[in-house]
């Protein structure tokens, strides 16, 4: 379930635009990580390096964690969230709006 939204004039130019989502093996994550993580699927949006004039926005399903009875080193019940993302480029501001978690 991952969705990006373009508004008015994030492009100027009709192009073609692709959506990935690879999702990861949670089996594999806790083999290489530990039972500690969670992941969502990795995404991607093509072609790359193409600018966008007004902000996108990229919804994904958050990681359940929570059911998987994970512990994190921050205090609260609230999980953490990290982001990891790859941008080239120059880019002015990232925001990241969502439920609960607190990203990082």
């Amino acid at each position: 379930q991952v969705q990006a939204v373009f508004p008015q004039g994030a492009l100027t130019k009709k192009i073609k635009v692709g959506l990935q989502a690879q999702p990861v093996d949670p089996d594999l994550t806790a083999k290489l990580l530990g039972r500690g993580v969670a992941v969502s699927p990795i995404v991607t949006v093509e072609p790359r390096r193409r600018k966008f004039h007004k902000a996108i926005t990229l919804s994904m399903p958050a990681p359940k964690a929570h059911s998987q009875g994970m512990i994190n080193q921050y205090s609260g019940n609230t999980p953490t969230l990290r982001l990891l993302c790859s941008i080239t480029g120059v880019f002015r501001k990232r925001s990241l709006k969502g439920g609960p978690s607190r990203a990082q």
